[in-house]
């Protein structure tokens, strides 16, 4: 049976669905800006930072984790404009790269151009729609991939220093070995606080499905619900990747704050449990990072 790798084989009906509503949101986004020539706003965001992920391969037990330090940063341009009286549509393009020293395979560069839509229904009720295309490369050619996503929510404004949103956003991430290609379904909630008049605290979880790589020897025996396989020397000699289908429970946490002049900085906590089989598996995931928006 032939493998389909997402490229020239044929491509999935979600995938062609996911492209068709991709290039109606961009013409959405995009023809406001050709009927109505006139100057956008802009900005640009750019930052470094570091962290930690315990459990890169995804491995079944503690005594199995890999886990590993690593730097990131990035650098987004931004415009947006008002438009249908209240509102708002933005367009960006940036880069994003994270970088292992430990795990090479793991080092991936990201080139994402993103559109989107913000429209009050009421005062206090936001919602939003937007569309993403990226391009990204690992120190393993097997991973890079051409990523596509479609995401739309809704934030109410329950206080003057509180708000609550909800969302849903779909990913295909197509890589050039099927091993490394998924499609994703992401359903979350987040409740946003003002702690000061320079700070701000965000609370989520989300609810994935998806599908989840991971490693093992060679020589153990293919779990029954595993589809994929490839070898790999990511986290050593004689071992091979497989992928399954998996469902995640992510918690996060994060810190923002604003210091100085457009400068911040950012602190970060996610906490997932995946259930899949064989075994669940749970990863622990720590960043942080100084940015300057301007």
């Amino acid at each position: 049976m032939e493998i389909d790798k997402r490229y020239g084989g044929g491509e999935s009906f979600a995938g062609n669905v996911l492209r068709r509503a991709i290039l109606a949101l961009s013409l959405i986004v995009a023809l406001p800006g050709l009927a109505f020539p006139v100057h956008l706003e802009g900005s640009l965001d750019i930052g470094t930072g570091g962290g930690y992920d315990d459990n890169l391969n995804h491995a079944l037990s503690n005594n199995q984790k890999e886990g590993a330090a690593f730097v990131t940063s990035w650098i987004t341009l931004s415009a947006s404009k008002d438009i249908f009286k209240k509102g708002r549509y933005s367009l960006s393009a940036g880069y994003a790269g994270t970088y292992y020293a430990s795990f090479t395979d793991l080092t991936v560069n990201g080139f994402t151009m993103r559109g989107g839509i913000l429209y009050p229904v009421t005062k206090s009720v936001l919602i939003n729609g937007g569309v993403l295309w990226e391009a990204r490369t690992y120190g393993d050619s097997d991973r890079d991939a051409t990523v596509y996503g479609l995401s739309i929510g809704i934030k109410k404004q329950v206080h003057d220093k509180l708000g609550l949103r909800m969302g849903y956003q779909y990913t295909n991430h197509a890589a050039e070995e099927s091993v490394f290609s998924y499609d994703a379904n992401r359903f979350s909630v987040n409740g946003e606080t003002s702690v000061t008049k320079t700070s701000y605290l965000t609370l989520g979880y989300a609810l994935e499905f998806s599908e989840s790589i991971f490693y093992q020897l060679a020589t153990a025996p293919t779990p029954s619900g595993a589809h994929g396989r490839r070898p790999s020397t990511t986290f050593g000699a004689n071992q091979v990747v497989l992928k399954t289908d998996s469902v995640a429970h992510v918690f996060s946490v994060d810190w923002d704050q604003d210091i100085y002049n457009g400068i911040y900085w950012l602190l970060g906590y996610v906490y997932s449990y995946v259930q899949r089989d064989p075994k669940d598996y749970r990863d622990n995931f720590v960043s942080g990072r100084v940015g300057y928006r301007f």
